[in-house]
């Protein structure tokens, strides 16, 4: 039997297929359904865990980014980055200076009877905006650091999502094989019926034997599929990971949310974390050009102080000012450097907007074909290929169709269970990959939609 039937085995005779069922299928469920004894995910991969509700889609991505490392990393930039602006608004230190001339020399400036002792206190004045060039330029840092962090929680919580939709799939599919299983024990029973009213070889119970135990080996596999990707969702939760519960999840992969306009996707393009960040980027590259400008204009020394005069016991105030001549550095490299790295950034910003584009538009066509895939099996496929396994199987006991005849009905009809769920698990990892890209939900309704994820600033 191809390798592709036993991936999707499982109706049971008699059931409509007009859908899937919901993914609340637990693992222990499924398989007490078939009679075997329970076995849970936690004894497969060796975890020892309560049993607790179901998961849904909202928990599992707060707990990701709860705990998700790289956010403490981008949440410590920002505070990096507000530190760093408060010290560029900081203004210079005053300079304290003693000086003592006409001493220690020869004839009578030999001792210190003619020292001159002067204390100065001098202090740098800053001209042109170069403070508030600073400090603009540390705000928009700021922004960028907060712009990261953004973006970050998207990528996450789309993780997150992924790993949640991947175990929902799975839990079906274990669910599928479940139910292939049982339905491979009523056919046995039905081959020995006809072996023992001799109307067909004894051959045909060898084979559906053989069946049977494949079945056996797809649960078994079906549940370590499950538990591997119960453990990938569980990863995102640090050191919460090892008491999670591997159990049943709240979600249903047959609620796809219709897809937004190409026009409204559009307006959405613009608030993404990508075109925000180069846009930032651009007002970081336009503050660091003003800043280079303001370079150019000297900055004052300002001084004051008093002299003593040892011989005379006089005493006066001394005061200064200084400032350098920009005769052969007036930051003209600096300022081509800055006004090449404006041009810099307007490129990138239209580089991003271009490759955003192309791949929101492949994600559309994905999103698009996966659904009418999904939708064309759910109306069409799966009723037909379920009528004619019915009708088949009926055939088979009645003895107008051959053990071949009802393999390849059975094979079609969980291929294409099968199929669905595969492209039910297609719709909702590329709309969680779009609505990393925009950086928000879709939705403006959370139950509206599996995925629907907040992405405000928790940490």
């Amino acid at each position: 039997m191809p390798k592709k039937a036993l991936v999707a085995f499982g109706a049971a005779l008699g059931l409509g297929l007009i859908g899937i069922a919901p993914i609340a299928w637990g693992a222990d469920a499924a398989v007490q359904a078939s009679g075997q004894t329970p076995r849970s995910i936690q004894e497969t991969v060796g975890l020892e865990s309560d049993v607790a509700a179901a998961l849904t889609l909202s928990t599992a991505v707060a707990k990701a980014l709860e705990s998700h490392p790289r956010l403490a990393v981008f949440s410590e930039e920002i505070q990096v980055r507000q530190q760093e602006l408060r010290q560029a608004g900081l203004w210079a230190n005053p300079e304290l200076a003693i000086e003592m001339e006409d001493f220690a020399g020869s004839g009578e400036f030999s001792g210190t009877q003619r020292a001159e002792t002067t204390l100065m206190l001098s202090q740098q004045v800053e001209l042109g905006g170069k403070r508030a060039g600073r400090k603009a330029l540390g705000r928009t840092d700021v922004a960028l650091a907060e712009s990261d962090y953004a973006a970050a929680r998207a990528e996450v919580a789309a993780e997150a999502t992924r790993r949640f939709v991947a175990v929902a799939a799975a839990q079906q599919r274990q669910a599928l094989a479940t139910e292939q299983h049982g339905l491979a024990l009523q056919l046995l029973a039905a081959v020995d019926n006809r072996i023992a009213a001799g109307k067909s070889a004894a051959i045909e119970r060898v084979r559906m034997e053989s069946l049977v135990a494949e079945t056996q080996l797809r649960q078994v596999q079906a549940r370590q599929e499950e538990a591997a990707a119960w453990l990938a969702l569980r990863a995102l939760w640090a050191d919460e990971a090892r008491g999670a519960v591997a159990g049943a999840i709240e979600a249903d992969l047959e609620q796809m949310p219709p897809l937004p306009d190409e026009a409204a996707m559009e307006a959405r393009l613009e608030q993404s974390p990508a075109v925000l960040r180069q846009r930032l980027a651009g007002q970081r590259a336009g503050r660091d050009l003003e800043l280079a400008r303001a370079s150019r204009i000297p900055d004052l020394s300002l001084s004051l102080g008093a002299k003593q005069m040892e011989e005379s016991g006089d005493q006066a105030l001394v005061a200064g000012i200084a400032f350098s001549l920009p005769l052969f550095d007036r930051q003209q490299g600096t300022i081509g450097a800055a006004r090449s790295r404006q041009a810099q950034a307007a490129a990138q910003a239209r580089e991003v907007r271009m490759a955003l584009r192309t791949e929101l538009g492949a994600l559309r066509q994905q999103l698009l074909a996966a659904q009418a895939e999904a939708e064309m099996l759910r109306q069409t496929l799966l009723p037909a290929v379920q009528r004619s396994f019915e009708a088949i199987t009926y055939g088979y006991k009645a003895g107008k169709f051959g053990f071949l005849e009802v393999l390849e009905a059975e094979q079609s009809l969980f291929q294409t269970r099968s199929r669905y769920i595969d492209s039910l698990e297609t719709y909702h990892q590329a709309w969680a990959e779009l609505e990393k890209q925009l950086g928000h939900p879709l939705s403006a309704n959370e139950d509206q939609t599996l995925t629907s994820v907040s992405n405000q600033r928790g940490q």
